[in-house]
């Protein structure tokens, strides 16, 4: 099984990334996003920390971790420009 869709305390969920990581990996699954919302006020936050968790958690969990961030309250214009600064902080 796998979550592509998950929130930690960073924005409406309750746990810390690597406590959900971990409640992933005991119930199951073989991958999960961490997709926190975000806007331009802290998707420079959000991103290097999901990005870290993924990297530090991958190996050592035996389960993907994917970066993510789900886009909140952003004006259809701001859009684009604020993916790519996602991807800034992200870099693929």
């Amino acid at each position: 099984m796998i979550d592509l869709h998950t929130h930690s305390l960073f924005s409406d969920g309750e746990l810390v990334p690597s406590e959900l990581v971990r409640w992933a990996k005991v119930i199951g699954y073989r991958a999960i996003a961490i997709t926190d919302h975000g806007d331009v006020s802290n998707i420079d936050f959000i991103i290097p920390r999901m990005v870290r968790v993924s990297q530090e958690l991958s190996d050592v969990c035996d389960i993907s971790v994917i970066a993510g961030v789900e886009l909140t309250h952003v004006p259809p214009t701001k859009i684009a420009p604020l993916v790519e600064e996602a991807r800034h902080w992200a870099p693929v």
